[in-house]
C-alpha cells in the first residue's frame, strides 16, 4: 500500500477551486476497460489523495469554467503531464496516463490502484511538483536509502526523508 504524503507541499486552500475531469473514454492508445465501478474507485482515491485542498473530480465534461483533464488509456506505459505548473495558474492543462503495459498490474483493484496513483502524481505535476519533492520536508535532508555519497562532496547533512518511496511525487527513475 501506497502513504501518499502532499501535506508539506501545498499549501490548503492555496489555489482555490481546480476541477478534474478524468477522461476514461477518449484515450485510445490502452486497452484497459475501465468499469463504471472502477472509475468510481479511482475517483474515490484522488479525491481522498487531495482531500485537503479544494479541489473537485468528475467523470463528465464541465458545461462552464476551467477544469484539467486527466485522459486514461492515453500515452505511452504510465502517464506525462503537459507541463509542470509552478503554482497552478493554468486551470486548463492536461495530462495522460496507461497503465496497459504494467503486467504486475494483474488484478482489478492494481489497476484501479495504479491508474489512480499515476493520475495523481501527474495531476502534481500540473500543479506544480516535482519529484524531488518527494524527498521530504525542507530540512529533512536525503532519504537514507539513497544517502550522501551520490553526491561530490559527498552530503553530510541530515539523512531523515523516510518518506521519499511512499510519496506520491516520488518515480521511479527519479528515487
Amino acid at each position: 500500500a501506497t502513504t501518499v504524503l502532499l501535506t508539506c507541499l501545498l499549501p490548503t486552500g492555496a489555489f482555490g477551486q481546480q476541477v478534474v475531469l478524468l477522461d476514461f473514454d477518449s484515450g485510445t492508445d490502452g486497452s484497459i476497460n475501465y468499469t463504471a465501478s472502477m472509475r468510481d474507485d479511482i475517483q474515490a482515491m484522488m479525491t481522498g489523495f487531495y482531500a485537503p485542498w479544494n479541489h473537485s473530480f468528475v467523470q463528465s465534461t464541465p458545461t462552464s469554467g476551467d477544469f484539467s483533464t486527466i485522459t486514461f488509456n492515453s500515452g505511452g506505459d504510465g502517464g506525462l503531464a503537459q507541463q509542470i505548473d509552478l503554482r497552478n495558474l493554468d486551470h486548463n492543462d492536461t495530462a495522460v496516463i496507461n497503465v496497459s503495459g504494467f503486467t504486475e498490474l494483474a488484478t482489478e483493484a492494481d489497476i484501479v490502484s495504479g491508474s489512480a496513483i499515476i493520475g495523481a502524481h501527474e495531476l502534481g505535476h500540473l500543479f506544480g511538483l516535482r519529484h524531488h519533492d518527494s524527498f521530504g520536508p525542507i530540512g529533512s535532508g536525503v532519504n537514507p536509502q539513497v544517502g550522501g555519497s551520490p553526491w561530490l562532496p559527498d552530503f553530510l547533512g541530515p539523512q531523515n526523508a523516510d518518506e521519499t518511496f511512499d510519496h506520491i511525487m516520488a518515480s521511479p527513475a527519479s528515487v
